[in-house]
């Protein structure tokens, strides 16, 4: 995200796979568009102060992201080359469907592992492991050995692995969560997006 240029954001409401509507907040770079939630569920607010000019709205947007001063999980990043059309009603609704080319299902790959066999200390708190004590944990993202307490469960479809899996806890909210596949937004300014 460092090296792309923010040119849209809001806060939407996205219908998930259950069908049901989420608040999300979208934006859209040169390369990508993004949907994430914020956690815990305190958005700031994501509209310009009235009067405010929208280029300097976005520009600080950008510079908050940059610098990870968020609390976004992120839930897809779809690049813009994986679009495949808009579709908007020519009714006076609020609705548009972003359609993409559909993920294809990968197999895991865990090339990246470290030998859990070779590994004696969490490779993030340096505690010991041993039968009786502390267990060994396998992130499923970095490949990286560690004890309980440093993870935490996720799925990773841009991975192969579509059920949470174990992953560090410095892993949510850097990495897509969903499959990607066709988006559903509401919002009142579907022109601008």
């Amino acid at each position: 995200l460092r090296k792309e240029r923010l040119e849209y954001t809001e806060v939407l409401e996205k219908m998930n796979s259950s069908g049901k509507l989420e608040k999300v907040v979208f934006w859209l770079t040169d390369q990508a568009m993004y949907t994430a939630q914020w956690v815990p569920e305190q958005m700031p607010p994501m509209k310009p102060a009235p009067g405010q000019d929208p280029r300097q709205f976005a520009a600080q947007m950008q510079q908050m992201l940059q610098q990870q001063k968020h609390n976004l999980m992120l839930l897809r990043r779809t690049l813009l080359r994986d679009v495949e059309g808009l579709m908007l009603s020519h009714e006076a609704d609020d609705l548009i469907c972003i359609q993409v080319v559909p993920q294809e299902k990968i197999k895991p790959d865990k090339a990246n592992w470290a030998d859990k066999k070779k590994v004696k200390r969490c490779m993030d708190t340096q505690q010991p492991f041993s039968f009786f004590g502390k267990s060994k944990h396998q992130c499923h993202y970095t490949g990286g050995v560690f004890v309980k307490e440093s993870m935490t469960k996720i799925p990773l479809p841009d991975l192969g692995w579509y059920q949470p899996v174990e992953v560090h806890h410095s892993v949510p909210g850097t990495v897509s969560t969903e499959m990607r596949e066709d988006i559903v937004l509401l919002t009142e300014k579907k022109a601008e997006v």
